[in-house]
């Protein structure tokens, strides 16, 4: 009876937790649908001509939607979740580019309920609800969770959602689980895969001082079908956002044939060259896109990018303060800046760069762990290990940013937070080889070798040329006494990197096996390798000494006095005693 009673419990808690989670769905609705709104479009002729969703992101009646729902428009109306209508007055901001456009429209302030936007990016898997009005259907509701978080260097980032997103729900607020907005819906760029605008990119609208009113918006840029450069360009993007490098190569290659000045077809082809990492072509690309379109910020920030990747740091940051001149509040290129500058070794300017990027975008993760970096490196530990928290305070998932908190505790002797901090990272990224060989490292420095050998080969299970996991695995082996299993890891050790640790290593563990003649070869290769590796010349003496080759023991015990006072002394004593 006991067991039935335990297993019907169970059953009970579970239920609840399902209502609960419905619950919150419920209320987070009733929450955030006052602030969507139906937007509806007409021509010159007063005509409906579309129909969209959009959402207000404050109190003076300012609303985002997709660009194109207002493209082509003479006027419009929005219909907010009670049912009032109100007219459209103008554009304040747009980014074409993204799909984005901030509208105006003149509502009390007590009559606004505006949505809060994310400054973060976010997980793959975490889930999503969008609150839209497609076909027309006003404040429809859809749940899912984002499926895919990709990097387009020419865009920057794009999200993939499981949630339906249909005709009408275009401009549609894309919200987590704490009604932030993380997002836009947009079926600019496919009919048949539901991408998102990040919320970082409405956050980055710059506002212009004079109202665009719609009537002359579209008479600057009429509304007309695609045309097939347009149409080539726009498929390519797609085969982008899904990494199909070789499909999206094809398309934009053909707009350019009928279009040899066409810029987005040529951002197209460097944002796939980057994918294939073709950094060359890439650059290429991407140049003759700026010089068709020289305020073109993006195109700089991807083109530092490239540069980065083929080691051309000074480049990079010429091409990243270009992209700042252009846009002062970008804050990826003030983080890419930081990169250059660290890799150029003015760190000082690179630190600079990284709080730029941070006044910007105060819960910028990764400006944060770039920081860290260049802290790091300058020996400020204590500034390092608050950067790598901060950026763990703010993304929790952050496995690199655990591993160089590690690193940093490494280096002032903490081993037992290294542990901890390696564990922490395998916990969020489960084959995280380097996180096992640290930990490895640590448990070795605590004389703890069985957790240390157990560490080494997990790594070596995730990166099978791990060459240093398979050296130390060999020395714990040895300083357990067990030197007959710590051949064949130095040997493969040596078979993936010829190192002289590696053949000092094993030229010692055939001395302590009593394999003499084997070990001298192995002594005298990590000689050649490093000349002045005192461990390797006091084990080549000893065993010239047992071997009974007294002479060489004299020479090697000549060059240990000037490399290793304290062993050249005590291989001294070995030879007299």
């Amino acid at each position: 009876m006991k067991k039935l009673s335990l297993l019907l419990a169970g059953i009970v808690l579970t239920s609840l937790s399902v209502a609960q989670a419905d619950q919150t769905l419920v209320n987070l609705v009733k929450k955030v649908k006052p602030g969507v709104v139906l937007i509806e479009t007409f021509d010159k002729d007063n005509k409906p001509l579309s129909q969209g969703s959009g959402f207000f992101v404050n109190n003076k009646g300012h609303i985002v939607t997709n660009h194109h729902v207002i493209e082509g428009a003479y006027s419009a109306t929005i219909k907010t979740s009670t049912g009032k209508e109100y007219p459209v007055q103008g554009i304040v901001a747009k980014d074409i580019e993204a799909d984005i456009v901030k509208l105006v429209v003149n509502i009390a302030d007590a009559n606004i309920t505006f949505l809060k936007l994310s400054v973060n990016v976010p997980s793959e898997g975490e889930d999503i609800v969008v609150i839209g009005n497609p076909f027309g259907l006003e404040s429809t509701i859809s749940s899912g969770i984002v499926s895919a978080v990709r990097d387009i260097p020419a865009f920057g980032k794009i999200l993939q959602i499981t949630a339906p997103v249909s005709p009408g729900s275009d401009g549609s607020p894309v919200l987590n689980n704490k009604g932030e907005v993380i997002g836009i819906a947009t079926l600019i760029f496919t009919k048949n895969l539901n991408f998102v605008v990040p919320s970082d990119r409405i956050l980055a609208l710059e506002e212009t001082d004079k109202l665009t009113v719609l009537k002359d918006y579209a008479t600057q840029i009429s509304k007309t079908e695609p045309n097939d450069v347009e149409k080539l360009y726009a498929a390519g993007f797609v085969e982008v956002f899904q990494g199909n490098w070789e499909a999206a190569i094809v398309y934009f290659q053909k707009a350019l044939t009928k279009k040899p000045n066409c810029f987005q077809a040529y951002a197209g082809l460097g944002t796939t060259y980057s994918g294939l990492g073709s950094w060359k072509e890439a650059i290429e690309a991407f140049k003759q896109a700026i010089k068709i379109k020289p305020d073109y910020a993006a195109g700089y920030y991807a083109l530092s990018i490239a540069f980065c990747e083929i080691g051309q740091y000074q480049q990079a940051a010429e091409a990243c303060k270009e992209a700042i001149k252009i846009y002062p509040n970008y804050a990826d290129a003030h983080l890419e800046l930081g990169f250059a500058y660290g890799n150029l070794r003015r760190n000082e300017e690179a630190i600079e760069a990284f709080n730029q990027a941070i006044r910007i975008k105060p819960d910028f993760a990764k400006a944060y762990f770039d920081r860290g970096i260049v802290y790091s490196k300058l020996g400020r530990s204590s500034d390092a290990l608050k950067s790598f928290k901060q950026a763990i305070n703010i993304k929790p998932d952050y496995a690199e940013a655990y591993y160089n908190l590690g690193v940093v505790y490494g280096s002032l002797g903490s081993y037992q937070e290294v542990i901890e901090m390696c564990k922490q990272a395998i916990k969020i990224k489960p084959d995280y080889a380097e996180a096992y060989y640290n930990l490895g490292v640590a448990y070795g420095l605590i004389a703890k070798y069985i957790e240390a050998i157990d560490a080494y080969k997990k790594a070596i299970s995730f990166k099978s040329d791990y060459a240093e996991a398979y050296l130390n695995l060999g020395a714990a082996y040895s300083n357990l006494g067990r030197d007959t299993e710590a051949i064949e890891p130095l040997n493969q050790a040596i078979k993936i990197k010829e190192t002289a640790d590696a053949y000092a290593n094993l030229g010692v563990t055939y001395a302590n096996l009593g394999r003499y003649s084997e070990a001298i070869d192995p002594l005298k290769k990590a000689i050649k390798i490093k000349p002045d590796l005192p461990v390797a010349h006091f084990g080549l003496g000893v065993t010239y000494l047992i071997t009974g080759d007294k002479d060489s023991a004299l020479e090697e015990y000549k060059i240990l006095k000037t490399l290793d006072v304290e062993k050249a002394d005590k291989l001294f004593n070995l030879i007299y005693k």
